[in-house]
């Protein structure tokens, strides 16, 4: 099939990170053999032009692993959130007639959060092709659409032959909220980051240190302060864990005072900002995995993790509920500093005792969420909608 992939947002010059798991999916639908394209129209805001020193806007168009993909970046306001969709629809109408041109009209769209939502509603009216949504956004959870947000998601979702979410509690939130029926359907991972043990154990310089990894930004939601402090309470039980931080962002200050004053400078490390390949060298480096997260509407840094192996201890947050469904996997807590603290206390406990199997972790992350298993989910899903009738 010809797919259409029409993302929120995606890698880029300002942020190579950008929209990664939309890259996946389409990445994903390419490994069982469709012929994808993605047309990316994305606002860059005054701050991102800023912080990085740098003007780049127009059009950049690439092949990525056979994905043709087109990128378009426009600067904007971030309070203009009207003005935001009508110029992403307009620019993106344009782009997806030269696209039609050259590579002629694809079988469906697939639409990837409903903010990219109105260019396939506009493709559906004139050239008849239908859409599917997959549902990411944490503001629906959060209760933080914007008046523009509110008028647009339920056009988009009402006009949608397919619609899904990528947790279970989400998909069950948006159908009660709209009243359209969403299914679930997780987030794929990058296959080559699907090591064996053996891979693991190369890279833990010290054995008999407990690691355990968090990587995400330091926001408010990611509630890494909550992971500090139930940190300072495992270190007194388990004086030779580690705790590994990686990210930035603007609490990073706030988290690294909160060290001092708790004065665990010497088992807490920020490693900053890294690079995906460094993002998985360091999973690979440590035991375990900690999400602290108030809200997650999937969590594809859980999948990460335990590709590499890693049990992890998480929030019931939204999204690893569906991910963390069996004990061998990992501990969900609640949304607590209390709960929290004695999930990652029994997490290292369990580390401890060797009760984790990281190879039947990483083997679970393969068969579930590999491109090759996604791709084919959303294939059957595809076949058997309305999107074709």
């Amino acid at each position: 099939m010809k797919i259409l992939i029409l993302p929120v947002n995606y890698p880029n010059v300002y942020n190579p990170l950008s929209g990664i798991f939309f890259r996946d999916h389409a990445l994903a639908l390419q490994a069982v053999g469709h012929e994808v394209t993605v047309l990316a129209v994305m606002p860059i805001y005054l701050k991102d032009i800023w912080r990085q020193k740098r003007l780049s806007f127009g059009l950049v168009k690439q092949n990525d692993a056979g994905v043709v993909t087109y990128v378009f970046n426009f600067p904007t306001i971030s309070q203009a959130g009207w003005w935001n969709n009508l110029l992403r629809t307009l620019i993106g109408w344009r782009l997806y007639r030269s696209i039609r041109r050259r590579y002629g009209h694809p079988d469906l769209v697939h639409v990837h959060s409903f903010t990219a939502g109105d260019l396939a509603r506009r493709i559906k009216r004139i050239d008849g092709i239908r859409y599917a949504i997959t549902e990411h956004s944490t503001v629906f959870a959060r209760e933080k659409l914007s008046l523009t947000q509110k008028r647009l998601a339920p056009r988009v979702f009402k006009d949608a032959s397919v619609r899904t979410a990528v947790s279970v509690p989400f998909a069950q939130l948006l159908t009660e909220r709209y009243g359209y029926s969403f299914v679930y359907t997780p987030n794929p991972v990058d296959k080559i980051e699907l090591i064996n043990d053996s891979d693991n154990r190369a890279l833990k310089t010290n054995p008999g240190k407990i690691r355990i990894c968090n990587v995400a930004f330091c926001i408010p939601s990611k509630r890494q302060n909550r992971l500090i402090r139930a940190f300072s309470s495992v270190i007194e039980k388990f004086p030779e864990a580690e705790l590994h931080i990686a990210g930035d962002g603007p609490q990073k200050k706030y988290l690294a005072d909160l060290v001092s004053e708790l004065d665990l400078e010497s088992g807490v490390v920020f490693h900053g900002m890294l690079q995906r390949q460094d993002v998985f060298k360091l999973m690979r480096s440590c035991d375990l995995f900690a999400l602290s997260s108030d809200f997650e509407t999937f969590g594809v840094v859980l999948i990460e993790a335990m590709s590499c192996g890693l049990p992890v201890v998480a929030t019931r947050c939204g999204g690893p509920e569906s991910i963390i469904t069996e004990d061998w996997l990992g501990i969900l807590t609640e949304r607590d500093d209390n709960s929290f603290t004695k999930g990652l206390m029994n997490g290292v406990k369990e580390v401890q005792n060797k009760r984790f199997d990281s190879q039947r972790i990483s083997t679970h992350v393969r068969d579930t969420y590999s491109y090759q298993a996604i791709g084919k989910m959303m294939t059957n899903l595809y076949l058997t909608s309305t999107l074709f009738i």
